[in-house]
């Protein structure tokens, strides 16, 4: 996915501050939180690889109360800091002047030499609680984790429980040899368990996001596909729900005046192919997504006058950059909102046109499309490949009620101008007497 994808689709920051990725942020660590955005903005999986996320998630979901009650951020943060830490390392022998060498550093630096023992500890408290959620929660114990948990086993055996009670003591010798052991040789040891604890963060993370949005995992499968039912956009409460069938006919144009919710089921369907690309659930009763290799957006076009360009110049710079996306990866959804609306309406209807006659040759593709070119319809209501959705506004009186319900079919509903006039500006457009 590129930038403006990105931007579109709400996936890391939006206006109001609720993104896509706020929602599912439930990591407790910056490291997890590193990874899961990453997962976020590089989705793209096969197959296999999606059902293996699937798993592992699913399989933590009954864990992740346990994870979070267990594993604290605060002690993640302190182990990090100490293995950063610069403060000398001091090798020791288990002999009379070493012992006092190891009282002369706590005389001399008693500020370095509690921010050892502390931190010290700290890494115990760490290690002896995931050495006891992964005692209780086995199936959680794949290859890596597996090797994670006996390099956890080691450390506690063979370093910290022979030392715990001086350490708790605070005695020099116990102090600085521990940590001699812990920052030298043992160091990519501990290393290694924090990235399983970030990459496991960031698993966990999705797990509850699974469950406080209520999201039900899709079946993946290796054939063009996207079938949605009940589907819901994540970020409404009391959502709307609607279905989308996309097989052999893979364009769908989507009719329907102003604010009836075009755009908001746009988004719904390019989120929920992206959550399910991640291998999380979807805002959805149940679905059958085909793999697709990228997702691409014309929704937030804009002019540039730094660049000396257009409304429709940039949106045929960004026709461009889809082709491109095409050309590069066949399978591609493709979400576009009123597209040629920076020239006239005539122009528009035969770019759309041209462009509808284009993508139906990309058969692996889906195409998704808001338009108020109605007059579309007309040339293009034969073709197998294509499907006409609308959302439709019901008026009683002077007020104007939405269901946000997409159904079959084309609307040719114009309530710009009733819009216009229930929001006062007539009115307030009337010069003023003096």
């Amino acid at each position: 996915m590129d930038a403006q994808t990105l931007i579109d689709l709400e996936i890391l920051e939006s206006a109001d501050g609720h993104s896509l990725f706020q929602q599912i942020n439930y990591t407790i660590s910056q490291g997890g939180e590193d990874i899961l955005k990453k997962k976020l903005t590089q989705p793209f999986l096969t197959a296999n690889q999606i059902k293996t996320e699937q798993q592992r998630i699913q399989k933590c979901i009954p864990v992740v109360e346990a994870w979070r009650s267990l594993i604290h951020e605060r002690d993640i943060v302190a182990a990090e800091l100490y293995l950063q830490s610069n403060i000398q390392i001091v090798e020791l022998e288990n002999n009379f002047l070493d012992q006092l060498t190891a009282k002369f550093f706590r005389w001399q630096h008693p500020d370095y030499f509690h921010y050892l023992n502390s931190n010290i500890l700290s890494l115990f408290d760490l290690l002896k609680r995931l050495q006891q959620l992964l005692q209780q929660h086995h199936f959680l114990l794949e290859q890596d984790t597996n090797a994670i948990a006996q390099s956890i086993q080691h450390l506690n055996d063979k370093i910290l429980l022979p030392n715990l009670h001086a350490l708790e003591n605070k005695k020099a010798f116990n102090t600085l040899y521990v940590d001699s052991l812990l920052r030298k040789p043992s160091y990519t040891t501990i290393k290694n368990i924090l990235e399983w604890i970030y990459e496991t963060d960031a698993i966990m993370a999705m797990a509850y996001a699974c469950v406080q949005h209520h999201l039900h995992f899709p079946e993946i499968v290796n054939e063009p596909v996207l079938s949605i039912k009940g589907l819901r956009h994540i970020m409404l409460k009391n959502a709307v729900v609607n279905n989308v069938t996309l097989t052999k006919q893979h364009i769908m144009f989507v009719t329907g005046p102003n604010m009836a919710g075009k755009t908001t089921y746009l988004k719904a369907n390019a989120q929920a192919v992206l959550l399910a690309h991640i291998g999380m659930g979807i805002p959805a009763e149940s679905a059958q997504i085909g793999v697709l290799q990228n997702i691409f957006t014309f929704i937030g076009i804009t002019d540039s006058i730094s660049k000396g360009e257009s409304y429709f110049q940039a949106e045929i710079n960004r026709i461009k950059l889809l082709a491109e996306c095409l050309q590069e990866n066949k399978a591609v959804l493709c979400v576009i909102d009123e597209p040629f609306k920076g020239t006239n309406i005539k122009d528009a209807l035969d770019c759309t046109l041209l462009f509808t006659e284009l993508a139906l040759k990309w058969h692996q593709s889906f195409f998704i499309i808001a338009t108020h070119l109605t007059e579309i319809y007309e040339k293009l209501a034969d073709n197998q490949g294509i499907l006409f959705n609308y959302f439709e506004t019901h008026q009683d009186n002077d007020t104007l009620k939405f269901d946000y319900v997409c159904k079959p079919g084309i609307s040719e509903q114009r309530l710009g101008l009733n819009i216009f006039k229930q929001t006062g500006l007539p009115h307030l457009m009337q010069p003023k007497n003096e």
